[in-house]
């Protein structure tokens, strides 16, 4: 019995020595609305990882379709135009200038080609629903040595069923979609494995 009134007055000790007033109140209703959006926050992510399998899952062994690209900067002519026709291996990245984890993946990619372990013919970066003089802002500050085109009203982004930045469609010869991916820390690693397959 002296144990558990002890106890007790321990607790009670403790709660006359924890803070009050409004602002304390405040603050934790302000903590329960911010676990609250970051619960909410994940379980969208959730949601968005989820689609995007799907429907990269399902354009897999497709092909690419009627599009149009405008032409940014092409290594070779006509190589915006010829995107999913041509004999080799392609990389088409679907990327926006706003997105961190798209220029992370575009820099590799650069070292790359710089490097001479990647041909810059083989790459395709498609800025998705942007206005031109945004890409090309971009592109002085950060020079990329491979094709760059801009699908300005998403008809690309739709047809492939874009649901995130970065993603990156790999193209087997002859147009053939071997996969498609969004986001993931190894994105980079698997673009570059894909092309230097069998080379």
């Amino acid at each position: 019995m002296k144990q558990s009134e002890s106890g007790k007055q321990s607790l009670d000790e403790r709660m006359a020595r924890a803070p009050k007033g409004k602002g304390v109140l405040w603050m934790r209703r302000l903590s329960n609305i911010g676990f609250a959006i970051a619960g909410a926050y994940f379980l969208y992510l959730l949601v968005l990882l989820g689609t995007a399998y799907k429907n990269n899952s399902d354009m897999a062994g497709g092909s690419l379709g009627e599009f149009a690209l405008q032409a940014i900067q092409e290594v070779k002519p006509a190589a915006i135009s010829s995107l999913g026709q041509n004999e080799a291996k392609q990389v088409i990245v679907m990327w926006a200038t706003w997105c961190g984890p798209c220029h992370s993946l575009l820099v590799s990619l650069k070292e790359e080609v710089e490097a001479g372990r990647l041909d810059p013919q083989a790459i395709v970066a498609v800025s998705m629903v942007e206005p031109e003089k945004d890409v090309r802002a971009y592109l002085e500050k950060t020079p990329l040595p491979f094709n760059i085109a801009l699908d300005e009203k998403g008809i690309l982004a739709r047809r492939l069923k874009v649901s995130g930045t970065p993603t990156v469609v790999l193209m087997n010869p002859a147009g053939v979609i071997k996969s498609v991916s969004t986001g993931g820390f190894r994105l980079s690693s698997k673009t570059v494995s894909f092309l230097k397959e069998g080379t």
